[in-house]
Parts: structure tokens; C-alpha cells; sequence
């Protein structure tokens, strides 16, 4: 009994140290290093997940009772292809480190693993479900205000943005936009849960903050991704009658209706309006030289070097040393000279990321795994009460998001990480779910 408890609470430090990480990494930069945002975040990840794996094997000793899921499986099995692919890399410097200013090399999927496996220990229960929830929360509104910030020309470090989309803490506008698509379900679910009305007001006003810094990211991506997660979130709260479908109607249709009209007459706010609109639309072009045709030339090259490397691909984040032999073979003469000037870091797309880099059993592993786990938390819902289920839909929502924006994004370190702690948090809670509860003792007076 005491090894239990001792283990517990050494589970217990493990989830409240991913709960400071997952508020702290969003906001950790630093501009003493020509990578600003990636590697102050990159050696943060390495230092919590040595530390939490460390905490890990302690709980694991002290009494700790891990039970292995299917998904487990396929996350071994994940690591065993990635690992073969970084032996066989044509550069495993490269493979290791992965290309600068994204760091998407071995050593990135080993911190994610370990994200995996840190969730799969120690969230397990709701309260420390609802502790990742707030932090992700609070994470969020500092970054979405940050970007607010820099949208109106008040940011002390970069002064005015030279193209008018914000980046924030995260570096760059599309990854901005894919991690807000993913905090606002929990920034959501903690208002909905909040005990007192000044609470929900706050936790109301902090996701719309995130949902205006997401509308100034300019990224169609995010914007598609937020629309699937929320989406998501709705069905199951409605389903659910967490909340009332009549106040919900009501409170989407006020927030409509103040937007619209700032856009109709506020002169910043009507300037934001007409370029979401234009890059909404520019979407629908294709053919011509633009975001849209360039994404789609860059998925012709990564799905030719995926079938001429179908087993291992050719080593993890590897895309730019190869793209430029690919791009004279495949592409037409017009779309190869616009690339010529530039080295092309990956296809922008993370599953041809993943496919050409390791090869398809690797990514139909990932896929599998991602399967599995929203498969998994859909079918458990009608067995958990009202504040379990808001919690495990917002980490649902929230994948969902992922899923979506990075078929058009390079992966980005904070919300990859964040995806895989959400795939360990929501096994390790469906276990838990699962698990029959010992009656305690009889009450007495």
C-alpha cells in the first residue's frame, strides 16, 4: 500500500510537470539564437521529457500499474520504423537533427514518444485531464494576445509586421493558426465548466481573443482545421446537453453579429474582413502561380519520393536534400523556377512528410494510431459523466484540428507535441474509464 501511494504520487509530479510544459512551451523564445522559436522550444522538450521519463520510472517502481493499450503497439512500432529509416537516412545528421528552423529529425519524434508515454502514466484521471485542459487554456490566451499585440504595431521586439499576418510566440502565421485551431476546445470546455459566471465570462473572453489571433494568422489551413474542431466540439456538446442547443444558437448568433459589425464599420476591423475574404478565395485558384499551386507541386514531389522509397523512405526530415533533384524531373520548367531560389524544408504536408521521409508503413502507422485513439474516445463517451466528457471532446476536438491543418503545413514542434500528449492522455484516460472502481468504506457517523 505504501509503494502505491508513493508511487501515485510520483505520477502525480509527472502530470503537473506536463501541465507547466504544455503552458510554458508555447511561450519560450529567444532571439540570442538565429532560430528564435525553435530551438529554446526544442531544448525545453528534451529537458521535460528526461525529466518526466525519469519521474516515470520511479512511479513505475513505487507501484504504478500501467496496463498496455493496442495503440501502444503501434507506437512501438512507429519507433522501430523511424529508427530503421534513420540507420538507412542518405544523411543521418540530417535524420537526427532535422532541417533548421523546424527540427522535425529523430530527436523530434523521440520528444513526441515521450510526450505519448508521459500521458499514458500519469493523465489518467479527470482531475489531471482538467489540469492539461487549463494549462493548454492559459497557454493559449497569452499567445493569442501576444499576437493581438503585434497586429496592431505594439510588439517590442519586431515593431511592424512585414506582411500583416501575426506569428506570436509560435514564429510562424500557419503554425500559429494550427495551435490556436487547437487550444480553443479546451479554452472553450474550461468556460463552459467554470462554477461562477465571472469565471465563464473570462474563459469566454480568452477564447475569443485566441479565435481573433487565429482570424489574423490569414492561414486558410487554420482556418478549415478550426472549423472541423469546432465543429467536433459542438455535436457531441449539444449530443450531450452539456449545453442547451438554444443557448448555444443564441450565443453564436450574438458573437456573429458583433463581428459583422465591426467589420462593417471599424476601419482595422473592415481590413481584416477583406483579407480573409481575398485568401479565402485565392483557395479556389489553381493553375496559376500562388500559396495554393505551390502546395500542389510540392505533394507531386513528395508522393514521387515516397514510391521511389516506399519501405524506409529516405531518412526523417530529409525533403530538402532531395527536393531539388525531384523538382527538375517532376515539375513543369514554370513551377521549377519559382522553387530554383529556395530551399524547400518539406512537402507541407506531414503525412507525405512522414511517408517520404519513412516510408508508408510508417505513416500508415500514424494513421492507424490516430484511428484508433478518436475511435476510442467516440465509443466510451455514453459510459462517462457530463465533466469527463467536455474534457475528453476538447482533446478529441483538438486532434481532429491537427489532423486537418497539417494535410497543408510543415509539423511544427508545439502543436506535434501537444498531439502526441493528447493521443497518451486520451489512451491512458479510456483505460482508466474502463477500470472498475473499488467501493471505499461504508460512511459513518
Amino acid at each position: 500500500m505504501k509503494l502505491e501511494k508513493r508511487g501515485r504520487r510520483a505520477d502525480v509530479l509527472v502530470a503537473a510537470f506536463l501541465g507547466t510544459t504544455a503552458l510554458l512551451v508555447p511561450l519560450v523564445f529567444s532571439i540570442a539564437t538565429i532560430e528564435t522559436f525553435v530551438i529554446p522550444k526544442l531544448i525545453l522538450l528534451v529537458f521535460v521529457t528526461c525529466v518526466g521519463l525519469a519521474g516515470s520510472v520511479v512511479a513505475i517502481r513505487q507501484g504504478r500499474r500501467l496496463e498496455f493499450a493496442p495503440t501502444d503497439i503501434g507506437v512501438l512500432a512507429f519507433v522501430v520504423i523511424v529508427t530503421l529509416s534513420l540507420v538507412f537516412s542518405i544523411d543521418r545528421h540530417q535524420s537526427l537533427f532535422g532541417e533548421r528552423f523546424q527540427r522535425q529529425g529523430y530527436l523530434a519524434v523521440v520528444i513526441y514518444v515521450g510526450a505519448y508515454c508521459l500521458a499514458r502514466i500519469s493523465v489518467f484521471e479527470e482531475r489531471r485531464l482538467r489540469l492539461l485542459t487549463r494549462s493548454i487554456a492559459f497557454g493559449a490566451t497569452v499567445v493569442g494576445l501576444y499576437a493581438v499585440m503585434q497586429r496592431i504595431g505594439a510588439d517590442p521586439i519586431w515593431g511592424e509586421l512585414p506582411n500583416g499576418r501575426v506569428f506570436s510566440t509560435i514564429g510562424q502565421p500557419n503554425a500559429l493558426a494550427g495551435y490556436l485551431a487547437m487550444a480553443v476546445p479546451f479554452t472553450a470546455a474550461t468556460a463552459i465548466s467554470a462554477t461562477s459566471a465571472r469565471r465563464r465570462a473570462t474563459w469566454s473572453l480568452a477564447a475569443v481573443v485566441q479565435v481573433l489571433a487565429l482570424v489574423l494568422t490569414l492561414s486558410r489551413a487554420g482556418y478549415l482545421a478550426f472549423a472541423a474542431g469546432t465543429l467536433a466540439m459542438v455535436v457531441v456538446v449539444v449530443r450531450h446537453q452539456i449545453v442547451r442547443p438554444g443557448r448555444l444558437a443564441l450565443g453564436v448568433t450574438a458573437i456573429a453579429a458583433i463581428a459583422l459589425i465591426l467589420a462593417g464599420t471599424v476601419g482595422p476591423a473592415r481590413d481584416v474582413a477583406e483579407s480573409v475574404v481575398r485568401r479565402t478565395v485565392a483557395s479556389t485558384e489553381t493553375g496559376v502561380p500562388g500559396s495554393v499551386q505551390m502546395h500542389l507541386d510540392l505533394w507531386q514531389v513528395g508522393w514521387h519520393v515516397t514510391a521511389d522509397n516506399p519501405l524506409i523512405g529516405t531518412g526523417p526530415d530529409t525533403f530538402a536534400l532531395v527536393f531539388r533533384e525531384y523538382r527538375d524531373e517532376v515539375l513543369s520548367s514554370e513551377s521549377a523556377r519559382q522553387f530554383a531560389p529556395f530551399r524547400v524544408e518539406s512537402p507541407h504536408n506531414v503525412y507525405l512528410a512522414i511517408s517520404s521521409g519513412s516510408g508508408i508503413a510508417a505513416l500508415a502507422v500514424y494513421v492507424v494510431i490516430a484511428a484508433q485513439v478518436l475511435r476510442a474516445a467516440v465509443r466510451r463517451r455514453a459510459e462517462l459523466d457530463t465533466g469527463r466528457v467536455l474534457l475528453e471532446t476538447a482533446a478529441f476536438a483538438a486532434l481532429v484540428s491537427y489532423l486537418v491543418v497539417t494535410f497543408f503545413q510543415t509539423a511544427d514542434l508545439t502543436s506535434t507535441w501537444l498531439f502526441w500528449l493528447l493521443l497518451g492522455s486520451l489512451v491512458a484516460s479510456g483505460q482508466s474509464a474502463r477500470r472498475p472502481r473499488t467501493p471505499g468504506p461504508p460512511h459513518t457517523r
